[in-house]
């Protein structure tokens, strides 16, 4: 076709981010969902008004670091298994 590695491989690498970003996204809303049923479940009471208080069950900074971080292992993860693949069809 005549595109050279680095056109072949960011379509990929791109590919591979989106996946792990809509599953990072995906799997934090599932949980909060279900964090929010449990509590809803537990009913009021003063150990529950006390915990809903002071529990932070997605600190938003901790939150960005972890999808940031699986978003760099995913475009790494995915630069690594087209570089490879790419070497193994050229030799």
């Amino acid at each position: 076709v005549g595109a050279t590695r680095r056109v072949i491989s960011s379509s990929f690498v791109a590919e591979g981010v989106f996946l792990a970003g809509a599953g990072f996204v995906l799997a934090v809303a599932i949980t909060g969902v279900c964090y929010g049923l449990m509590v809803a479940a537990l009913g009021w009471s003063e150990a529950t008004q006390a915990l809903r208080g002071h529990t932070l069950f997605f600190p938003l900074p901790e939150l960005a670091l972890a999808g940031l971080a699986a978003l760099l292992l995913a475009g790494l993860g995915s630069h690594l298994s087209v570089s490879r693949m790419l070497r193994e069809l050229e030799g």
